[in-house]
């Protein structure tokens, strides 16, 4: 239901968070275009993807343990790093 682009658009500014957002492509048309609006909402409030904003739609990636497993070091190097 699109609860998290509602979220993002009523926030009032942006705040100060990275954000990763990832989709796999084998997790269907819906889901990436859902991906999509969301990671274009967050840019509108001034995220900017490669600072504070990580999109990627992984190339048959699905929604499963395995396909997360294998971006996971990805996710956390972007969220944590090193200063």
């Amino acid at each position: 239901r699109r609860r998290f682009l509602k979220e993002v658009e009523a926030l009032p500014h942006k705040m100060h968070q990275r954000i990763w957002l990832d989709a796999g492509t084998a997790e269907g048309a819906e889901t990436i275009a859902n991906a999509r609006a969301l990671r274009d909402a967050l840019t509108t409030k001034g995220w900017k993807e490669g600072e504070d904003l990580a999109y990627l739609e992984a190339l048959g990636g699905e929604h499963n343990e395995q396909s997360w497993g294998a971006r996971f070091g990805d996710v956390l190097r972007f969220l944590f790093p090193v200063s």
